[in-house]
């Protein structure tokens, strides 16, 4: 009946009441949930700016290039750089320069009709980057090293090309691919793969990631892992040191930047010693790092800086090379010198083949015993107790 109201017992009322007050969840626990969802949000937030800034820090690119390149070089794209770079040497070494550079530069690009500065060039980003990746099936009983340079740049490579200029890129590049044959029916993760034809049997094949990316490869399997990589997978970005390290690089114009994995590296440098390295000796370089490198044109000459990283929980000594008086006593004609400031410590982790001393072609135990031959001194008696400093 309309306007009714029905009598509940005030216990059941209680009873109700209380059932409603044990359905609301706590005010803390409400508080948490939001400080999680918040914190989670800004998390992920700095998680993707930091992805993106590092990007930016490594060499163009570096998204789509997968986390296991054993080498990765970006080479400026400003003419001026190689122009300064040409100035050194004599006339023979400069036209030696000169056709080296052209025949690196251009080998994948030469046999399809395209040269560097007709096609590329003038569309391109401050810098161009090449990643030498591994093998797809290497042998499973062979340790990873690098491959030759001929192999690398005519199989093993991936170029990624910054568009800066998409109008230009559409008139020397893509109307090349507009003609290009597509390899497969459908795309490939959203991404139309096509094969550049030319003069040569060796193919060349291309993708466009992005407005702003491009990839070209003489290997349809490495330019599909570039796509999986540009679409999330692991990339050069995600490898731990490697953009805190290039971020320690301040040159503003480089030539080249690069990259070297230590192991597969470590690798090669075995393969090719003669007498060959102990496997024991190369246990210092099976953790996963890098060499990172910038070489820069100077008024005077070309300069290197490099900058590599100590795995987790290594041990560190105390380093420092105050050697400036040996290095003025030396002619100005001197080839070449090396300058310490304390040979004994230097001769300790020589003798210990760690790091970058095992791979050195002679051994601690050798060097002293031709000294001793030669001269009657023992360097262990005679030389390296008074040998702390310069």
């Amino acid at each position: 009946m309309a306007g009714q109201i029905r009598l509940v017992p005030r216990g059941i009322a209680k009873v109700v009441q209380n059932k409603l007050l044990l359905k609301k969840p706590p005010l803390p626990l409400m508080v948490a949930a939001a400080l999680l969802f918040i914190g989670g949000g800004i998390l992920s937030f700095w998680v993707a700016a930091r992805r993106g800034q590092l990007a930016k820090t490594l060499p163009a690119g570096a998204n789509a290039i997968p986390a296991d390149a054993l080498v990765v070089v970006a080479l400026s794209s400003d003419e001026a750089q190689w122009r300064r770079l040409r100035q050194f040497g004599t006339e023979a070494t400069q036209a030696q320069f000169e056709q080296l550079l052209v025949q690196w530069r251009d080998r994948l690009l030469a046999d399809q009709n395209l040269t560097f500065a007709r096609d590329i060039q003038p569309w391109v980003g401050p810098e161009i980057t090449l990643a030498v990746l591994p093998d797809a099936s290497p042998p499973t009983d062979l340790p990873r090293s690098l491959p030759a340079p001929e192999l690398a740049l005519s199989s093993n490579v991936v170029m990624v090309l910054p568009i800066a200029d998409a109008n230009r890129a559409q008139n020397d590049l893509g109307d090349r691919l507009g003609q290009a044959n597509q390899v497969e029916d459908a795309p490939y993760r959203g991404v139309a793969l096509q094969q550049i034809e030319g003069s040569a049997e060796a193919p060349l094949y291309a993708a466009v990631l992005s407005a702003n990316t491009a990839v070209l490869s003489p290997q349809l399997p490495l330019l599909k892992r570039a796509i999986d990589t540009y679409r999330g997978g692991e990339s050069l970005v995600d490898r731990p040191g490697v953009g805190k390290a290039f971020e320690q690089i301040t040159e503003t114009r480089p030539l080249a930047r690069f990259y070297v994995d230590v192991p597969a590296l470590a690798e090669t440098v075995a393969e090719a010693a003669d007498p060959p390295i102990a496997p024991s000796r190369l246990r210092a370089f099976q953790a996963p790092r890098g060499l990172i490198g910038v070489v820069t044109v100077k008024n005077r000459g070309v300069a290197l800086q490099g900058v590599s990283w100590l795995e987790p929980g290594a041990q560190t000594f105390a380093t420092g090379n105050q050697a400036d008086q040996m290095p003025q006593r030396l002619p100005t004609d001197t080839l070449l010198a090396i300058s310490g400031g304390d040979f004994q410590q230097f001769w300790d982790d020589f003798q210990a083949g760690e790091q970058f001393s095992a791979l050195l072609p002679v051994r601690a135990e050798d060097v002293a015993l031709g000294l001793q031959s030669a001269t009657g001194l023992s360097l262990e008696e005679n030389l390296l107790p008074w040998m702390a400093g310069e």
